[in-house]
């Protein structure tokens, strides 16, 4: 999972984190304790969501999109969300970034971004991916 935080326009917290195992009720909740406790850490008030595509998404992520935004809600938090279709249009709206060039203008964007934008290039299975989708959510939204 990538987890990104914004405030102000200023890229503050970033990473990816990983939760092992296959599917369960266990897994949601440890999901979802991790995403409430940067809410509570961060002070945040919106949460924005890179929606999975339909033939991508799985009964487990319909799960916790469904359990993370009814949460929201009774906090009185607001849950935006994009599509990957979505993010590309709204990048740019000049013309339709791919994936990866979106990471790249992420990347130019926020020098600080550059280890692990130089570790995912290298990298023969996508580890950082997620983090930068995360972060792309985050700018398109702020």
């Amino acid at each position: 999972m990538g987890l990104a935080v914004m405030k102000g326009g200023e890229l503050i917290e970033w990473r990816v984190k990983t939760f092992k195992d296959s599917w369960s009720h266990g897994k949601l909740k440890d999901i979802l304790f991790v995403i409430m406790e940067y809410v509570e850490a961060y002070k945040i008030k919106i949460i924005v969501l890179k929606k999975p595509d339909m033939h991508r998404s799985s009964e487990g992520l319909d799960k916790l999109v469904s359990e993370l935004t009814v949460w929201a809600k009774i906090n009185r938090m607001k849950v935006v969300s994009f599509t990957l279709s979505e993010m590309k249009r709204q990048f740019s709206k000049e013309r339709n970034f791919s994936k990866a060039e979106m990471i790249k203008q992420v990347a130019l964007q926020y020098p600080e971004l550059y280890s692990e934008y130089n570790k995912e290039q290298r990298n023969r299975r996508e580890y950082y991916v997620k983090m930068f989708e995360a972060i792309i959510v985050a700018v398109l939204f702020a």
